[in-house]
């Protein structure tokens, strides 16, 4: 693997079109894609940054990103564009975490999580 300022150079045109894509909003806006303990794949919305020639995720310290990209490493960063093509995606598991208590030394997720019936299409 290796770093933006190495990437940049070896694929201009490549990591012209990501800058560009990465900006687009003005902030960074992408979607990172992680793999689960589980092994099931995991979306987080995350606001990427390019500093330094380098691209730069930052993470809270209780986050299921630090978790899955610590535990297997794998992840994919996408940043969408104003043409795409639009998919239909069925539902295998959904999940909703908000916080109870927070700033406070109680904060806490409360996690509501749903899995589709065996067999169903």
């Amino acid at each position: 693997m290796v770093t933006w300022k190495e990437f940049a150079p070896a694929e201009p045109d490549l990591a012209g079109a990501g800058r560009a894509l990465l900006i687009q909003f003005t902030v960074g806006l992408a979607f990172l894609a992680t793999v689960r303990r589980d092994g099931a794949p995991r979306l987080h919305p995350v606001c990427p940054v390019l500093s330094g020639d380098r691209l730069f995720v930052l993470i809270t310290p209780e986050s299921p990103k630090r978790r899955d990209l610590e535990s297997d490493g794998r992840d994919a960063l996408h940043m969408a564009d104003a043409a795409e093509l639009t998919f239909e995606l069925l539902i295998d598991r959904a999940m909703h975490t908000r916080w109870e208590n927070v700033l406070t030394p109680a904060m806490r997720p409360v996690r509501r999580t749903w899995r589709a019936p065996a067999g169903a299409a």
